[in-house]
């Protein structure tokens, strides 16, 4: 059997040969990959980001124009997808930005603040500081986004007026 070109895998799996995707995978994740690390150094983020890569080509498949190549639709996606990594991890506080600036009364005082706090709050604090994103501790939390930003944006309130 020849070898098939992409657009060819592309409308077999439009026409319903799903596990032809593979191949079509096979051949272009080596590329996704480099091209991803390149940009980034932590490789568990790297595999997320060409999962997701892969994941939503699968799902646009539909939509695809096979008269175009599937390799810079691939890297498109992949570049967009590391754009929302990177937006993700700004609203990432760390602790030493939000300690740091305090001394060590106002820190005793911070960490009996978080110490009083229901079991949810508390936690949601702690995963912030440890450096998780709202939509990492969203889903730790089984908590919408939202959910989350307003009981940080709350905690922070309520910590501001004690």
């Amino acid at each position: 059997m020849e070898k098939m070109t992409d657009a060819q895998i592309i409308e077999r799996v439009k026409n319903g040969y799903i596990d032809d995707f593979s191949l079509l995978m096979n051949r272009h994740i080596k590329g996704v990959t480099t091209f991803v690390k390149i940009r980034l150094k932590d490789s568990f983020i790297v595999d997320d980001i060409v999962q997701n890569t892969f994941v939503k080509f699968y799902k646009a498949i539909n939509t695809f124009d096979v008269k175009k190549q599937a390799r810079p639709y691939l890297l498109e996606i992949a570049k967009n997808e590391m754009k929302m990594y990177f937006r993700s991890k700004k609203n990432v506080i760390s602790l030493k930005e939000t300690i740091g600036k305090v001394d060590k009364h106002d820190a005793f005082d911070l960490r009996n603040f978080i110490e009083g706090l229901p079991s949810k709050p508390k936690n949601i604090l702690k995963l912030l500081y440890a450096g998780y994103t709202y939509e990492e501790i969203a889903k730790r939390m089984k908590a919408s986004v939202n959910t989350i930003k307003t009981t940080i944006r709350r905690l922070r309130m309520k910590n501001e007026k004690r």
